[in-house]
């Protein structure tokens, strides 16, 4: 055997530059402790890592000279074990033994079978171990050869006899999982350890997806579960891959021709196999899936391949392994065995032989989700949560599934529905669906492996896979499906009416249902009534609880105060931010979010960003935060966003302003307090060519204008934005012209939406037969042009694109009418430019109340 323990000095070594170069999680940039050791930013390059132990070829030492004519039929390169790399050279030398002398040396011309693909081809008889004295030399026998002793072996094929280390075992035949099988039980039954008998079977499971292969029984019968295909792979069987060899004469065989030349699988394989080794006592049956964690995860991955099973902003979101390492990982049992039982009760799936699988099918992983769920505001744990997923990520198009859009309530009907709320006195009730999408039933036949934790208490758990009856997370569709289903159920057998304006909005008497996936909004004016609405859906067979009047909804905290108004804020997303940031104790905060004596450009000649902190994510928080509660903060968030491919010292230092602001008013956000006066009213501004930046006169962008509006009723906010301009405007008059046209499209709807409601009988103190719409304009340009209805040869090109809205102004349904406003009243300027502090108070105080 060619690889055995006596190698284990250097397979140490190769584990310790593997952790020295990976990613180190507890550092925000996700660098090596290499890196933060020699201060060096000079990433790892996964083409130098390499499977220990694997088969190298080393060309042939007259090849690499370049000296002599090498004959034609003599082999050009020796076959190698590789024991990692060079401490003394290059990432891209190698060490290689010399399987025939025992020797160590660096090589450079060489080329790797990562997938051990040749092992199978290879049958030389390695010698280096007694070369290097390890093992004893037997002492010539006269009589016929033994078949077995504790110091040698025989190959059953090639009747050779192979030397054994002292000690140590001959290795058994290896098999996949999906090669075993025993006969079906007539009483198959799933078993769930107690708390405490669970560690007892924290064991790397033998399945194809993320763990080692174990040695079985060579007297097993070999199992023929017909063509079903490895999920993990996208291949056939290794039944299928066998009877191609069997057609195929041994002597014509290409050992490279097995090969699969696909780098990336090769370091998520790799990187498998070391948590694997790395998380022996976790949970038998750990597949990693970043899909199934992450749906919301989309593209190719922009950091290092290496740190993308360790990168993770949310502590509270974790892998089974991960979470069995927790502190409070009995609380995660308990919350897999609740899951597990209520997957069972429903009826989601059926336990089925692998021999009942059809051919062709493909056998989906199974892949657990650990989660702490918390109180937004005082971040205590309200509820441990495990999930069982599907991977969709193997799914295939056409095969499992075809369309995977499901629609959800935008935040424009949800804050419509807390304005009614505050302005009308509405009672409110917030509903969570129990495992939401397996209440749907599955659209097509899928089968799934059995998750890790559990097993068959009579049989071979691996001959046993689980047949999908109902729809289950983590599928591409998922989403879709259980709409489409909830939908159905809550027209036809509940008696709500859906909204032709937002999908996800729902009528029934004077009820409004506003649904978010599987969290839920219920408001009207009689609690009785609303009431009674939830228990017809309970009647529906929807299984659901009620989590009493809204406190906590998509990750920000509502909180309705005695004098009737609502206080929407994020303060757990701005300590998040301020962690990222870094930002001292002490820090000074500051009293608005950007200077107004500075605009941010490319700054093309400035040094780049100094990777302080994560900028993209810091970001990407920073947007939720300024669309869910804090719209004082969309303009200098948005410019910010501009640059995050290349970002530059001035907007790291733009970042650390924002986040001192947020630091001074973390308990701060939009506070809802309604004024019966007022309707609908869109306030629109624009900044002309704002941007311009003389240095960087090759930057179209500079040319651009930024427009911004607010979209309240009664006097609340329901709708915000600050854009750019995606063409460049040649007059104040166009730019202003085309914010109000882009303000409008938000407007309509909205419009069109409140008037579905009176329509739907729901009691609006303010209904009447139409719903009147005041846009207020700065530029008399823009008035002119949207008032008075004429050709205008220098407008002409705004014909199309722009007058969408012109119908609407004047008699009809939906009425909408155009006024001038004074530029120091005109509250959307907040949105298209840093504004002084008092400037900025004043419009904030206007819109979010504070």
């Amino acid at each position: 055997m060619a690889g055995t323990v006596h190698l284990w000095p250097y397979a140490l070594r190769m584990a310790n530059d593997a952790i020295n170069e990976s990613p180190n999680l507890k550092d925000k940039q996700g660098r090596s402790p290499l890196q933060l050791f020699s201060n060096s930013q000079v990433q790892l390059n996964e083409k130098h890592w390499v499977p220990f132990g694997c088969p190298v070829y080393v060309l042939n030492t007259a090849l690499q000279s370049g000296k002599g004519i090498h004959n034609k039929w003599e082999y050009r390169s020796k076959v190698g074990i590789y024991l990692g790399r060079s401490p003394n050279h290059g990432r891209n030398i190698a060490l290689v033994l010399d399987r025939t002398t025992g020797l160590v040396s660096p090589q450079f011309h060489v080329i790797f079978d990562r997938r051990f693909q040749t092992v199978k081809e290879d049958k030389f008889d390695t010698q280096w171990q007694r070369k290097a004295g390890l093992v004893q030399h037997d002492k010539p026998d006269n009589s016929k050869r033994k078949q077995a002793s504790t110091m040698e072996s025989v190959d059953p094929k090639t009747q050779e006899v192979l030397p054994v280390s002292e000690g140590v075992q001959p290795p058994k035949k290896k098999a996949r999982m999906d090669d075993e099988v025993s006969k079906p039980e007539k009483h198959t039954q799933f078993e769930m350890p107690t708390p405490d008998g669970l560690d007892n079977g924290l064991q790397p499971s033998p399945s194809n997806d993320s763990q080692m292969d174990e040695p079985t029984n060579n007297n097993d019968p070999p199992s023929n579960p017909g063509a079903v295909s490895d999920a993990d792979t996208g291949r056939p069987s290794i039944f299928e891959e066998e009877k191609e060899k069997e057609r195929v004469p041994e002597s014509q065989r290409d050992p490279k021709s097995a090969q699969h030349p696909h780098p990336a699988e090769d370091i998520i394989k790799a990187m498998k196999a070391e948590l694997s080794r790395a998380t022996v006592h976790d949970v038998e049956g750990e597949i990693f899936c970043l899909q199934a964690m992450f749906p919301n995860y989309a593209g190719e991955m922009e950091q290092d391949p290496l740190s993308i099973y360790k990168a993770t902003s949310d502590p509270d979101t974790m892998y089974m392994h991960e979470a069995m390492r927790e502190k409070d990982a009995h609380e995660f049992k308990k919350a897999m065995k609740k899951e597990w039982e209520d997957q069972i009760n429903n009826g989601n799936f059926s336990v089925v032989h692998r021999s009942q699988v059809p051919e062709g099918g493909t056998i989906l992983p199974a892949v657990w989700q650990m989660k702490r769920k918390r109180d937004i505001k005082t971040r205590t744990i309200k509820k441990y949560k495990a999930r069982l997923n599907i991977d969709g990520s193997k799914m295939q198009y056409g095969k499992h599934y075809d369309q995977t859009y499901a629609p959800v309530a935008s935040w424009n009907s949800i804050r419509t529905l807390l304005v009614l709320s505050a302005l009308l006195g509405w009672h409110t009730r917030q509903i969570d669906y129990v495992l939401a999408f397996p209440q749907a039933p599955v659209e097509r036949e899928i089968y799934m492996k059995i998750p890790g934790g559990f097993e068959v208490s009579k049989g071979n758990t691996k001959d046993y896979v689980l047949k999908l009856h109902r729809n289950v997370y983590g599928g591409k569709q998922s989403s879709r499906v259980f709409f489409k289903f909830l939908s159905r159920k809550l027209i036809d057998e509940v008696g709500f009416k859906q909204s032709e304006v937002d999908e996800c909005v729902f009528y029934r008497g004077s009820v409004m249902y506003v649904l978010y996936t599987d969290d839920s909004l219920l408001a009207g004016p009689d609690l009785k009534e609303v009431e009674q609405a939830i228990e017809d859906i309970k009647a529906a067979k929807l299984d659901i609880t009620i989590e009493g009047d809204i406190q906590d909804f998509l990750g920000v905290n509502i909180e309705r105060k005695e004098d009737g108004t609502i206080h929407l804020t994020q303060p757990h997303l701005i300590d998040q931010i301020l962690e990222d940031l870094r930002l001292e104790d002490n820090a000074k905060p500051r009293s608005i979010p950007a200077p107004s004596s500075k605009l941010l450009s490319r700054h093309s000649d400035s040094p780049d960003f100094d990777g302080s902190f994560n900028y993209r994510s810091v970001i990407g928080k920073l947007n939720y935060l300024e669309k869910g509660s804090r719209s004082d903060i969309a303009y200098i968030t948005h410019q910010c966003a501009r640059f995050s491919s290349c970002p530059k010292k001035e907007h790291g230092e733009a970042i650390r302003w924002l986040g001192r602001y947020l630091k001074g008013t973390k308990d701060k956000g939009t506070i809802l307090k309604p004024d019966k006066e007022k309707g609908i009213e869109v306030y629109v501004d624009a900044d002309f060519a704002g941007n311009w930046d003389p240095n960087e006169y090759e930057d179209r962008d500079t040319a651009r204008s930024r427009h911004g509006y607010y979209i309240t009723y009664a006097g609340c906010p329901i709708v915000w934005k600050s854009q750019m301009q995606t063409e460049v405007a040649l007059s104040s008059t166009e730019s202003e012209y085309t914010g109000l046209s882009y303000a409008l499209r938000e407007a309509i709807p909205i419009m069109n939406l409140f008037q579905e409601m009176i329509d739907n009988g729901i009691p609006l103190e303010t209904s009447k037969a139409k719903v009147h719409c005041k846009v207020f304009e700065d530029n008399s340009g823009a008035l002119e042009i949207a008032k008075v209805h004429k050709f205008r040869p220098r407008t002409k090109h705004l014909n199309n694109r722009l007058h969408h809205f012109r119908s609407y102004i004047g008699d009809g349904p939906c009425m909408i009418s155009i006024h001038k406003i004074h530029t120091l009243d005109q509250i959307a300027d907040i949105l298209t430019k840093p504004l002084n502090e008092a400037s900025f108070v004043k419009f904030r105080k206007l819109v979010l109340g504070w």
